[in-house]
């Protein structure tokens, strides 16, 4: 059984936008500047459930955490999971509202 977090709010966000299409969808270059349109667009509440998503994840192995993306996540790279849950909660910390 997985120690993984329920995340709701994460998974919303990884499935409806920061997905394949993450560049049509954002208008983004790059996943960095997506993750920063999906924070920046999202309410203080929301910011406020993906940090704690975010940092209950980050709580888990690098190896739990990468089981979890290739089981949960497809569109992103379980190589790249740590890295993109730490600048996602990097960019919602640079909200001030928190």
């Amino acid at each position: 059984m997985s120690n993984a977090p329920l995340a709701p709010n994460l998974d919303l966000c990884l499935v409806g936008t920061l997905n394949q299409d993450y560049d049509y969808i954002t208008g983004a270059d790059t996943m960095e500047g997506a993750i920063d349109v999906v924070v920046d667009e999202a309410t203080p509440e929301e910011r406020r459930d993906l940090r704690k998503e975010i940092s209950d994840f980050l709580q888990l192995s690098e190896e739990e955490i990468k089981e979890e993306f290739a089981m949960r996540w497809k569109d992103i790279s379980p190589d790249y999971a740590k890295i993109f849950l730490t600048y996602f909660l990097e960019s919602i910390d640079r909200h001030s509202d928190l």
